[in-house]
């Protein structure tokens, strides 16, 4: 069989091992890398085809394909040239926009679709829009993240003064923030110094973003801090546990943004009052994080649950 795979490369050589980042460091990209080089050795008697997609629909008048179009840097997709069957792997934040609006996307010939984040209706109370699609597994956003999570991840924790969030200012954050209880902080810096600035903490949150779930979550994860968020819609091939790999907050109405932020200093204080269930929480996201959250773990599992004759 002859399977093209379409992504952004961020390297200039597919075959340099270890690879040196020169552009881009996200994460999905650099897993994209391993999953062709597993599916070559898994499936010698195919033919696969790494094309880079920004030096292949690159635009000279409009630029890189823009976040809903097929071919855009937040997908990878896995194709048959021969029956136009193909596999769409999505990091993108809203995915309701390729079934909403997509003239390119030629969803008869989607054999499956794997998501990580984006399968929310809306951004207030994220109820699920009713995709059908295969669960996966997520990562931290960069690479330089995940590695610097190595490096001090062993870093002594203490119990934070005060909640502090890193992350864009919109939606319920901008309600978060005009609060000022909970401190946030939108300005954009390198990964690495971000993640030495939260090393120290027990306890980290993850606020609802575009997507849901933010990379702050496989952040607090890798860690080995207790995470607090609001409970997830979105599903995971191994599924993430309310109360058990995160501290689910007790709100119903995420709507409600008043109850919702309350709920986290609600949270907060329960926790404060047992350090036994933090270390527990912390235990095991970290645990989830190794089996599912690293690039590897993420190449591994896509491997496995791509189904080529879906493809024929």
């Amino acid at each position: 069989m002859n399977i093209n795979i379409y992504f952004e490369f961020p390297y200039p050589d597919i075959d340099k091992v270890p690879y040196q980042p020169i552009g881009t460091t996200t994460s999905h990209l650099h897993s994209a890398i391993l999953l062709y080089k597993k599916l070559e050795n898994m499936y010698t008697d195919f033919q696969f085809n790494a094309i880079d997609t920004t030096q292949h629909f690159y635009n000279n008048e409009y630029g890189l394909p823009t976040a809903v179009a097929k071919f855009s840097h937040f997908y990878v997709i896995i194709e048959n040239p021969d029956t136009k069957k193909y596999f769409c792997i999505s990091y993108w934040d809203k995915l309701r926009g390729i079934f909403d609006n997509a003239p390119d996307w030629d969803l008869e010939n989607m054999a499956e679709l794997f998501a990580c984040c984006g399968t929310q209706d809306n951004e207030i109370n994220y109820q699920d829009y009713g995709i059908k699609y295969t669960p996966s597994s997520n990562m931290c956003l960069h690479i330089t993240a995940a590695t610097a999570i190595e490096e001090l991840r062993h870093t002594t924790k203490s119990w934070p003064e005060k909640l502090k969030f890193k992350g864009g200012n919109y939606d319920f954050r901008s309600h978060v923030y005009r609060d000022g209880r909970i401190s946030i902080d939108n300005d954009r810096i390198a990964q690495h110094k971000f993640i030495k600035e939260y090393a120290g903490d027990s306890v980290m949150i993850d606020i609802n973003a575009a997507s849901e779930i933010s990379h702050r979550t496989f952040d607090a994860f890798g860690l080995g801090a207790a995470l607090i968020r609001p409970k997830l819609t979105i599903r995971y091939h191994n599924p993430l546990i309310p109360n058990y790999h995160y501290a689910a907050l007790d709100c119903d109405d995420l709507g409600d943004w008043d109850a919702h932020l309350n709920a986290y200093f609600e949270t907060f204080e329960e926790l404060k009052k047992n350090p036994d269930r933090v270390r527990d929480l912390a235990h095991q996201g970290r645990l989830w994080y190794e089996q599912n959250a690293t690039t590897e773990a993420h190449a591994n599992l896509l491997s496995k649950l791509l189904d080529f004759t879906k493809l024929t």
